[in-house]
């Protein structure tokens, strides 16, 4: 195994750049960037093409992209964090702290899921279902949005996929929603406040909001307000593979925390980098857990869920990270603390290839 260089050379940022230029062609995308951060060096973004493709405006460094689910890391903290300061366990079933959830029994699994444990939420192990539909057409910005969703019919007639006791992998966002309720009922904080206090503030992660309606002056989710506000706009192909606009920006309160991050690409890399060392706010956060402990595998895929955190290894490097995948958005983070690296590729279409890119970035880093 080749050990990374502690600089990233000139020549390596032109193969990158060439490799973003490329990939922008090749997978007709309107906008790609990629971010670095190795060891304490100042980040590295390299962008190509447009944040609005349409009009032609070139992607910048200052630009802010959705994260989608990349939040969800930041949802496994504040559980980690508020469980290490003694408020629950992990190992609580989800009604011991919101009694008023509920799911539908079934003739198979019974009421199975008044044992749901925390633990299982956080490594999508609890046999839990995934959102329906995120409605992004509501707009709903209000306090109670993220409440009503995890108390709406979405959730309250679903069953459980299968048995937690499984240990099997499943994605849910349901899962993510009821963890950030379980922050607001013990914190006595807003989910999105709590975040912001203990995570965006001590990290300097100062342009990163999970409520990106207030990122405009009038609170407008509307597409071309949050453009005027830094933010890129959102694509998708259409029956003829046309590159347009999606209808409506991926947001709803609802939906938290699962998925409305929104931050330039040098705050992400501020979120990678804490995990080299890691940061004291980690420290803090994590006490005697290990997030990046595989508890189960992906089906199909080579890799491990821990607790938030997705795992990998890779010409024997272990990588820790997270997709995200919205409405005209992609992201992909993966951390190597063995060589105190983060990589984040961001663009603005929906099911842009952004983790086989990621690698590919890792790929040229490691050669230079």
């Amino acid at each position: 195994m080749k050990n990374l260089d502690t600089n990233i050379t000139s020549q390596t940022k032109d193969r990158v750049q060439k490799l973003v230029d490329d990939a922008l062609y090749n997978y007709d995308l309107p906008g790609l960037s990629v971010g670095i951060q190795k060891d304490k060096e100042g980040p590295l973004v390299i962008n190509s093409g447009y944040s609005n493709f349409h009009e032609k405006t070139l992607l910048t460094t200052r630009d802010i992209f959705h994260m989608a689910s990349i939040t969800k890391l930041l949802t496994g903290s504040a559980v980690l964090k508020l469980a290490k300061e003694g408020l629950f366990s992990l190992d609580q079933p989800l009604p011991s702290i919101l009694p008023w959830f509920s799911m539908k029994g079934d003739p198979i699994n019974g009421e199975e899921y008044l044992n749901i444990t925390l633990r299982q939420i956080l490594s999508h192990t609890a046999g839990l279902p995934d959102v329906t539909d995120y409605h992004w057409e509501l707009e709903e910005k209000d306090d109670d949005a993220l409440f009503r969703y995890c108390t709406s019919q979405d959730v309250k007639n679903r069953t459980l996929l299968w048995s937690p006791k499984e240990n099997k992998f499943s994605y849910s966002n349901i899962g993510y929603e009821l963890l950030g309720m379980v922050v607001e009922e013990t914190s006595g904080l807003s989910f999105e406040d709590y975040v912001a206090n203990n995570f965006f503030a001590p990290l300097q992660m100062n342009e990163s909001t999970l409520r990106t309606y207030e990122r405009t002056p009038n609170c407008s989710l509307k597409i071309d307000d949050l453009e005027a506000a830094g933010l890129v706009v959102p694509y998708e192909k259409d029956k003829d593979n046309h590159t347009v606009r999606v209808k409506n920006f991926p947001y709803h309160r609802g939906h938290g925390p699962s998925s409305t991050l929104t931050a330039p690409m040098a705050d992400v890399l501020k979120w990678g980098q804490a995990f080299f060392d890691p940061h004291p706010v980690i420290k803090e956060t994590w006490g005697n857990e290990d997030p990046w402990k595989a508890i189960s595998p992906i089906p199909n895929n080579q890799e491990f869920i821990g607790l938030s955190w997705f795992i990998r290894e890779e010409n024997g490097l272990l990588f820790y990270g997270h997709e995200g995948s919205d409405d005209g958005f992609r992201s992909s983070l993966w951390v190597c603390p063995q060589e105190k690296l983060a990589i984040v590729v961001c663009a603005n279409l929906s099911r842009a290839p952004v983790k086989k890119i990621n690698k590919k970035v890792f790929d040229i880093l490691q050669n230079q």
